[in-house]
């Protein structure tokens, strides 16, 4: 399934044509590491890490309405990748991410499990609307706007 992304109102955006994919990131040493794959109603119980985002956490309430979203057990939030590694890691939690974020990434001690049926969101390049902004940062949206 596709997802749009929603902004609020005080920010300028450009979607872009790449799609993500959505799933976890999970130890190796995780009793769901043996799996190519993983439902959203598997994800029952599990502690999970998640963005903050208002987009997001609309999207992923979307997602369990058919079964008890209370069922789903958030333990922490981010807003950087990359600073959930290690929590993963330790086993403190699997981190709901788009494949992309990871596909980089050293990745020796976890796994990305897709979720299936297959969730995608188009990449979006953001900024805050009537902000002062440098000229290399204006060229740079500048170049976006006209490939994309």
């Amino acid at each position: 399934m596709d997802y749009p992304i929603f902004l609020c109102a005080k920010l300028e955006k450009i979607t872009l044509p790449r799609q993500e994919k959505w799933g976890i990131l999970i130890s190796k040493e995780s009793f769901l590491a043996n799996k190519s794959q993983i439902t959203m109603e598997e994800l029952t119980g599990i502690p999970l890490l998640c963005s903050p985002r208002y987009e997001i956490q609309k999207m992923m309430q979307s997602l369990t309405t058919e079964f008890d979203q209370e069922k789903l057990n958030i333990v922490g939030t981010f807003n950087l990748i990359f600073n959930i590694f290690s929590l993963v890691e330790n086993k403190v939690g699997a981190a709901l991410t788009i494949e992309g974020a990871v596909a980089n990434r050293n990745t020796e001690q976890t796994i990305f499990l897709p979720i299936v049926p297959e969730i995608k969101t188009n990449c979006v390049l953001v900024w805050k609307k009537n902000a002062l902004l440098t000229p290399t940062v204006n060229a740079y949206i500048e170049k976006f706007k006209q490939a994309f």
